[in-house]
């Protein structure tokens, strides 16, 4: 008899068990478990399920040195109340596994389970996602998509190897991926570039990215359902990589999707010296602000081609579109409207904000300036009310500085810079080891909100250096940059 976390027993039907995954090249994965004798002896039993698995003789005609082992040893269990209120212990994605006991019966869902077959959808909740986690265990053990309510469901955790050769030093996983505990310049150089490749890749002979894709199911967004502020997002997040490689062929590999946008600027109906990205007549102001900011991070020569006055018309857009309040009209709609709504994107204002001082420095029009600092006023002005971090604010005011060296706009960035790194997991605050880095606005944190948090704080400590060495001006900040400086 096993004795589990909170002094729950499961019946004798074997102690903690091991796990053998098989991988090769696109063969399917095949598991088995061992649960009676020593650890070795688990192993072996589990190893022999795998071979006398149908699925095995057909797909591994191999030598079987060149067979990819995983061994998965379970290390805890515990009771999950279905029932209870907020639907019992958390299930973490890529760290627990799931367990169901019907009877004597018990059926697995290994940790690695969740991650390898794409369940996860966007806005997802931790009690969606559990379950989505019982109804495919519970479908896998014949017994229905419901069939899970009938038994007990356990949670469990355990401790992961991989072993890519029968003469090579087990590797230790985590979430089923090698832990990495330090990064190199290099290693983010590479890193950066692989995520270019992929966008690169990604793009369709139309020009449009294919932005969200299930490689398990095939299904790839549609036209219908196509999002040009993503788009623009991608222009963006390509030509910032030029910007640090320097490798030409990323901006000659950009040009279809930055046609594909160009295509899409046209005058709105009462304002013919302006334009704006408008896509099935819905002209978002945040699809024009972020194409903006990726013209902006684009080679000089890059907007000669497209015409300085063709990029004027879009910077003249986004300063109709900011109000003296230093609110920002949604869409032209609104505009036309003369209505912002109570609660308007969270990012709309500071993204219009850096559009309008990123381009600012490439074209001095006062237009542009004065747009921006009603802006800013109004993002500091939020800040200090509710204390509402925005990420592309930090960076847009680091710029405001270096324009005007008015250290109201440097102090505000620092403070909000220091906001944002509240929110962030560290080694003393953290649930899981790898959510270090990552941020509490979602979980598990996204890769995408921290990235975005860490331009903005690398923007701040630019800032920071620069503030450091300068002259004196008028305005000093009346607080120091953060420690973390």
């Amino acid at each position: 008899m096993s004795t589990l976390e909170g002094g729950k027993e499961l019946p004798e039907v074997g102690d903690l068990p091991v796990f053998v995954t098989v991988f090769y090249k696109a063969s399917p994965m095949i598991w088995g478990v061992g649960t009676e004798g020593t650890t070795r002896d688990r192993i072996l039993t589990a190893c022999g399920m795998i071979l006398r698995n149908p699925v095995f003789e057909k797909s591994y005609i191999v030598d079987k040195e060149k067979l990819v082992l995983k061994i998965d040893v379970m290390t805890r269990r515990q009771l999950v109340k279905m029932k209870s209120k907020g639907g019992g212990a958390h299930v973490e994605p890529g760290v627990h596994g799931m367990m169901l006991q019907r009877g004597d019966r018990l059926f697995y869902q290994l940790p690695t389970d969740f991650i390898a077959l794409g369940w996860e959808q966007p806005g997802d909740r931790a009690r969606s996602r559990k379950l989505r986690m019982l109804s495919v265990l519970a479908e896998q053990a014949g017994l229905g998509s419901k069939g899970w309510r009938n038994g007990n469901v356990y949670r469990f955790r355990t401790v992961s190897f991989l072993q890519e050769a029968p003469d090579y030093v087990p590797l230790p996983l985590y979430r089923g991926f090698p832990s990495q505990k330090k990064y190199s310049v290099q290693d983010i150089q590479d890193a950066a570039l692989q995520a270019g490749r992929h966008l690169l890749q990604n793009v369709q002979p139309s020009g449009r990215f294919r932005y969200e894709y299930d490689p398990f199911t095939d299904d790839a967004s549609g036209f219908l359902e196509y999002n040009p502020t993503y788009h623009a997002t991608g222009l963006y997040a390509l030509s910032v990589l030029f910007q640090y490689s320097k490798r030409l062929e990323i901006i000659e590999q950009t040009k279809p999707p930055l046609l594909w946008m160009l295509r899409r600027l046209e005058a709105p109906l009462m304002e013919p010296e302006a334009a704006h990205v408008a896509f099935f007549g819905n002209a978002r102001t945040d699809a024009s602000a972020m194409t903006l900011l990726a013209l902006t991070a684009m080679p000089s020569k890059v907007i000669e081609e497209l015409g300085v006055a063709r990029v004027n018309r879009l910077a003249y857009y986004l300063t109709l579109t900011a109000r003296d309040d230093g609110r920002v009209y949604p869409t032209y709609f609104h505009k036309l409207l003369g209505f912002v709504p109570e609660r308007p994107p969270f990012y709309l204002e500071g993204l219009t904000l850096l559009a309008l001082t990123r381009y600012y420095q490439t074209n001095k029009n006062v237009e542009w300036l004065l747009a921006a600092r009603k802006l800013a006023a109004k993002q500091i002005a939020d800040f200090d009310a509710g204390g509402r971090a925005d990420t592309w604010t930090v960076q847009a005011l680091a710029d405001m500085w270096r324009i005007e060296k008015d250290g109201r706009y440097a102090e505000a960035c620092f403070r909000i810079a220091d906001a944002i790194l509240k929110a962030q997991f560290t080694n003393d605050r953290r649930p899981y080891a790898d959510y270090v880095g990552g941020y509490d606005v979602a979980v598990p944190p996204r890769v995408f909100s921290a990235a975005i948090r860490a331009e903005a704080l690398i923007a701040a400590y630019r800032l920071a250096r620069t503030w450091a060495e300068r002259p004196t001006v008028t305005g000093t900040p009346s607080c120091a940059p953060p420690d973390f400086f």
